[in-house]
């Protein structure tokens, strides 16, 4: 996943396969969820606001859990 932190309206991933992305806030409300396959690799985040976030992604062998900052 990158940039991060970001100030952009994109991020972007590296994989191989496709995965799903939840977007939490950091006290755990649900606030976006995408699908990312290897073709698009990247997820709008433009109605985010500022601040940061927990990711979690998942794929159909690996659940990885990130933050991500957005100034």
């Amino acid at each position: 996943m990158y940039p991060n932190p970001t100030n952009g309206n994109k991020i972007y991933f590296n994989v191989t396969q496709d995965v799903k992305v939840t977007i939490y806030k950091v006290l755990g409300k649900l606030i976006q969820t995408e699908n990312v396959n290897v073709n698009t690799n990247n997820i709008d985040i433009s109605t985010l606001s500022k601040g940061m976030y927990i990711l979690k992604i998942n794929s159909e062998n690996q659940f990885i859990t990130k933050k991500l900052i957005k100034n």
